[in-house]
């Protein structure tokens, strides 16, 4: 069988297939570690069920699920859960900026950390930016951001 590559053809499989691979395999785990037949997504499930769906607990677990994953594919594993228990859009507020926080700490992310260093390596060793100074700035960071957005949804419901 002969195959016709045309421009999206190219454009498709220009990541090459390893990209694709590792993109399906993310979305695998958010749904196996937001499943409830498992023990993590029965026992997240359970926590923000005894949490009466609060804010801060709705933003934690995302915050967490994202970080063990990736913001694209822990939306689409949570998002169902969410909105089954708690059908509102504080709730959806508080998913999506758990994400954004827990987006900013993932450790592919990071790699911007060795670009940063690539790129500051000709600099004085006190002004280079390292791998491991960027994780700890960006974790921080990326925490500060959870408190932020969850102080700021409890504050204005």
């Amino acid at each position: 069988m002969l195959i016709m590559y045309s421009p999206m053809t190219e454009t498709l499989l220009a990541l090459g297939m390893e990209t694709y691979v590792t993109l399906v395999s993310i979305f695998v785990l958010a749904q196996v570690l937001s499943n409830s037949a498992i023990g993590i997504g029965l026992a997240i499930q359970n926590w923000l069920i005894k949490s009466s769906m609060s804010v801060w607990a709705i933003a934690s677990a995302s915050y967490l699920g994202t970080l063990l994953t990736e913001a694209a594919s822990w939306a689409s594993a949570a998002a169902p859960i969410i909105h089954s228990q708690a059908p509102s859009h504080l709730a959806a507020w508080a998913l999506g900026s758990g994400i954004f926080a827990g987006s900013s700490s993932l450790v592919t992310a990071a790699s911007a950390g060795i670009i940063l260093t690539q790129e500051t390596k000709s600099n004085p060793e006190d002004s280079r930016i390292t791998f491991g100074s960027y994780i700890i700035f960006g974790i921080l960071f990326s925490l500060f951001m959870l408190g932020y957005y969850i102080t700021i949804l409890t504050l204005l419901y």
